[in-house]
Formats: structure tokens, C-alpha cells, sequence
């Protein structure tokens, strides 16, 4: 019985330590699995990006005015225009478009006219889509000077150059950067000996000369298109010049042109090299700050007018579109009514200041054919001035014609053609062709400079910046077909 006992205990031992091995063993197995598991999950989220690795770009405007659209295309709405001091976070690209941030929206902007900086600063960084696509900003001054440039380049380009042009040709316009066109000056006021070329002001038209730098001064003469003055000093935009009785005088800088007194005198104010033989169209506005009701900032009596939101916007749109269709166009970008403020004229001179700018880009654009002259019509009703085109609103569109000068006929017959091709493609956009006498307005409107010259009234005052806007789009597309039928 004892033993019987003994051998009981010795086999409960037995299972009690194979149990203990058992439970270790299996302890030992769960950790493993669990330091494995751990391993994994390590491994696992050691590999997964970061969230703070996705890049934030942001982007700024090359031009002073640039379109932020609806859509990433030409024809989507402008929602509102960028200049080049704010930065903007890029959301979205698409081909030649990235979409940017604004205040209360989000907009489309177009590749071409902007350059990508860090985190919102002005540091500038390398842009890799341009790089790629050989789009540095050097290769944009390039295409700038090209037949088929893009507007808004265009416009960045032309704005300092022609004002310089005019600068040096004498016209009375005041350029961006005088000061860059000015003669280098001696500190003591002198003109430095050594810059030749810049030591005289050439008069290229009735100017006057006044006792100090500006125009609240007293008037004492008029120089004449033809004479040379010797620059005495440069005091900010203007010139103290010595007279032949040796007294002195002072004369605006955006007026005269600069030379040396051994230069054969220049006519155009420009190098061979500088003159354009390609231009067709010549496109500016007499009356360059009519505006729209729903957004002048003057509106006192019967002025709709502002100073930035205005009808040179069509226009410079108007450019754009024939550009784009094939038709060489320069964009003329004079402030019209700037340049009567300054030489406090009246209103009824807008013609006049026009004809020099045309004068001027005759120069420098000798193979000019057609001259249009953009405006918008007075404070007349909406349903006037406004038709719908497959559900879209569109501003109509009227042809002025002076009679006042003897080729009128020829003006009015260009007129015909470009009133029927409208009829025909966009039905109810024309309100046909206006003659109109010198007793009844102007009655010449620059018309006589050629039979290709035309006043034209895209809408009026009631109508929109948008609704005006796509009315250049179907005049364009008219002007195209009659342009590519009579080359």
C-alpha cells in the first residue's frame, strides 16, 4: 500500500513539471509572436509618409494685371485680377494652369505669367514645371518680342516699351520709368562729359517751357518742333535746359526726346532693328477709362468712368483673341486721359492725344493697316446694348463712321463687311454701322490715317466687363475671317 502510494506521487510530480514546461513554453511562444507582432507594427509605421511631407507651394504674379479665372481656360470668367505684390497657395495644376488660393475663392491663373516662391515669402525658387518646359523668365523676354505672344506677356512687355519709345521719340506721354531714360547726371548737376549721347533735349512739337518742374509754373515760351536745348540739370521729371540768351528753363522729360547735339536727328526715335514690320492691327481707346455702371468708381453726373476697371481692358482682350487666331496686333496702353490731366486739356481733345499715339506707332510699326478704336456706349438702356447667344449674354456691338474727311465711303464699305460677317455668325450681336457728322460729334475720329480704321462701341454703360468681354471674342472671330480672306 505504500509503495502503491509512493508510485502515485512520483507520477502526479511527473505531470505537475510536464504541465510547468508546458505553460512556459507556451508563454514563451505568445511572446514571441507578440514581440514579432510588435516588430511589424513598427516596421509598418516607420514606412508610412509623414503627413508633413507633402509639399505647400505658393506662387505670385509676373504682371501687374493678371486674370484669375473660373475655369483653366481663356474663355472661363475673369473673377477678379492679381498684381505682382500678394503670394498665393497653389491647390491644383492643370497643364499650363495652376489654381490658386484667394481671399473668398479659389481661381485659375495661367503658367506662363507667374513664378512659384517659398512659403509665401518673395524668396524665389527654382520652378521645376519651367525648367522643364524651358520657360525661364529669359526665355519670356524672348517670346515677348514674338509674332504670336500671349497677351498678358504682351502686355508686360509693351507697357515699358513703348512708353520708352514714345520717351525717345518725343511724344507727351509720360513714361513708367522716366528716370531710366533720364542722362546720367553729375552729382553737382552737370551733365556728365563722357555721356554724349544724352546731353540735349530735342524738340519734336510745340512744348512749353516753364520756370520750374511742373506744371503749376508760369509759362515763359514755347520751344519749337526741330530746336535742341542743352541740359543744364534733371529734377525728377524734368529737365532744366539753357536757353540762347543764357537764362535757363524747364521743360517735362515725357515730352522731348534725348540725344546728343552731333546726332543726325531721328525721326522715329528708333534703330532699324527696334522698328516692327509685322503688326496688322493698332488697337487703343480715345476714351480709355469708360467704364460700367455695376463698377466705376465715378459715377458723378453722367460719367460712368474709372481709372483701372475700364474699356482698355476690352481692348487689351480684344488683342489677345487675334493674336491668338493669327492676326498680328499691337495693343496701344497710353492713358488717354492721364496724359489730358497733365496737360490739363479737355475732354474734347481725346482725339487729338489719340492721333500722336497712332502717329507713334506708325513709326515703329510701319506695316499698321487697321486702326479700331474701342469704346462702350453711353448711359443708354441694357436691352439696347445687350443680346443672348446660345444662353450667354452678350454686348452688341455698333460701327461708327465720321464723315468729316473724304474717304469716309471706304471706312463705312470695311464697316459693311465686318457688320454682315457679324449677322451672319453671331445673329443679334450688331446694331450696324452709324455715320455721324462733325456736327454730331468729332465727325473724323482718326479715320483718315487709313480705310482700315474703324470707332467701334462694344456695349454701354448699363452692360458688363463680362458681357462686353465675350462680344470681343465674336468681333475677333469676325476681324479674323475677313483678315485671313484679304491677305
Amino acid at each position: 500500500m505504500p509503495r502503491f502510494k509512493m508510485w502515485r506521487v512520483a507520477v502526479c510530480v511527473v505531470l505537475l513539471l510536464g504541465s510547468a514546461n508546458g505553460l512556459y513554453a507556451s508563454g514563451q511562444a505568445h511572446a514571441a509572436k507578440g514581440n514579432a507582432a510588435e516588430v511589424k507594427t513598427v516596421k509598418k509605421q516607420s514606412t508610412k509618409p509623414s503627413d508633413n511631407s507633402k509639399k505647400i507651394e505658393y506662387a505670385r504674379s509676373t504682371v501687374e494685371r493678371l486674370n484669375v479665372r473660373t475655369e483653366p481656360n481663356l474663355k472661363a470668367a475673369v473673377i477678379q485680377m492679381i498684381g505682382k505684390q500678394g503670394t498665393y497657395q497653389v491647390l491644383d495644376k492643370q497643364g499650363k494652369w495652376i489654381k490658386i488660393k484667394l481671399a473668398k475663392s479659389d481661381g485659375w491663373v495661367h503658367t506662363d505669367y507667374i513664378e512659384y516662391v517659398k512659403d509665401g515669402n518673395k524668396g524665389t525658387v527654382k520652378d521645376e514645371t519651367k525648367v522643364v518646359k524651358n520657360e525661364t523668365k529669359a526665355a519670356k523676354d524672348e517670346t515677348k518680342a514674338a509674332k504670336n505672344e500671349t497677351k498678358a506677356v504682351k502686355d508686360e512687355t509693351k507697357v515699358v516699351k513703348q512708353e520708352q519709345d514714345k520717351f525717345q521719340s518725343g511724344q507727351e506721354e509720360k513714361p513708367q520709368t522716366v528716370e531710366q531714360n533720364k542722362p546720367d547726371q553729375a552729382a553737382d548737376g552737370e551733365s556728365d562729359a563722357g555721356d554724349k549721347s544724352a546731353s540735349v533735349v530735342k524738340i519734336v512739337d510745340v512744348t512749353n517751357l516753364r520756370v520750374g518742374p511742373g506744371m503749376d509754373f508760369e509759362i515763359v515760351g514755347k520751344a519749337q518742333p526741330g530746336e535742341s536745348y542743352t541740359i543744364v540739370e534733371s529734377d525728377g521729371e524734368w529737365f532744366k535746359v539753357a536757353m540762347q540768351d543764357g537764362s535757363t528753363a524747364y521743360i517735362a522729360g515725357w515730352v522731348v526726346q534725348i540725344g546728343s547735339a552731333n546726332d543726325a536727328q531721328d525721326t522715329a526715335g528708333q534703330s532699324n532693328a527696334e522698328v516692327n514690320y509685322e503688326n496688322q492691327v493698332f488697337i487703343y481707346s480715345s476714351h480709355n477709362r469708360e467704364s460700367w455702371r455695376s463698377v466705376a468708381r465715378n459715377v458723378k453726373g453722367s460719367s460712368v468712368d474709372d481709372r483701372d476697371i475700364n474699356i482698355a481692358m476690352v481692348g487689351r482682350y480684344l488683342g489677345d483673341v487675334l493674336q491668338e487666331k493669327g492676326v498680328p496686333t499691337f495693343v496701344n496702353n497710353i492713358d488717354i486721359a492721364r496724359r489730358l490731366e497733365e496737360q490739363r486739356l479737355s475732354y474734347s481733345k481725346s482725339y487729338e492725344e489719340s492721333r500722336r499715339a497712332i502717329n507713334t506707332a506708325l513709326k515703329t510699326n510701319p506695316s499698321l493697316t487697321y486702326f479700331l478704336d474701342i469704346h462702350r456706349d453711353s448711359d443708354v438702356p441694357k436691352q439696347t446694348t445687350t443680346t443672348s447667344i446660345n444662353g450667354e449674354s452678350y454686348a452688341r456691338i455698333l460701327f461708327v463712321i465720321g464723315t468729316n474727311h473724304s474717304n469716309h465711303a471706304k471706312n463705312k464699305q470695311f464697316a459693311d463687311e465686318l457688320n454682315e460677317l457679324l449677322k451672319q455668325n453671331y445673329p443679334g450681336i450688331s446694331r450696324g454701322v452709324l455715320l455721324k457728322s462733325a456736327k454730331q460729334g468729332n465727325g473724323e475720329y482718326n479715320q483718315s490715317v487709313s480705310t482700315g480704321s474703324l470707332l467701334i462701341e462694344i456695349g454701354g454703360a448699363n452692360n458688363t466687363f463680362q458681357e462686353s468681354q465675350r462680344a470681343a471674342e465674336a468681333l475677333a472671330d469676325v476681324f479674323a475671317q475677313y483678315y485671313h480672306s484679304n491677305k
